[in-house]
């Protein structure tokens, strides 16, 4: 009788040993629903990737719940991708709250209310 190994990926280990494997473990990216006050999605991924690149490949699954009209985001400001969230702002009327860091630069282009500008 045959022995069964038994692996939970198969890449070639860490980046530095060829592979596409996260050396500080698995990426797990939960998604509460604040209202029922417990999880309801989560998306786990291995390979050594930042947070925004896992968020769109999540956005991509069947059903994400990046999706959903008139929702309300809380996220860490490593989510922090503009052209990501002012999509779903004016195509789902979502609404992001983060907090920002320090390097982040804004720069507007449109006209405040009133005909002032943001500059």
């Amino acid at each position: 009788m045959g022995r069964i190994r038994a692996k939970a990926h198969t890449t070639g280990g860490t980046p530095r040993q060829g592979g596409e494997d996260n050396p500080k473990g698995h990426a797990l990216l939960s998604f509460y629903d604040v209202r029922l006050g417990c999880p309801t999605d989560v998306h786990v991924d291995t390979r050594s990737r930042h947070e925004t690149a896992l968020l769109r490949d999540y956005d991509q699954s069947a059903q994400p719940m990046t999706r959903h009209k008139g929702a309300l985001w809380l996220v860490d400001r490593a989510f922090i991708d503009a052209a990501f969230w002012d999509s779903r702002k004016k195509r789902l009327g979502m609404t992001l709250i983060t907090r920002m860091k320090s390097s982040l630069c804004i720069e507007s282009t449109g006209a405040l209310a009133g005909g002032g500008r943001a500059d």
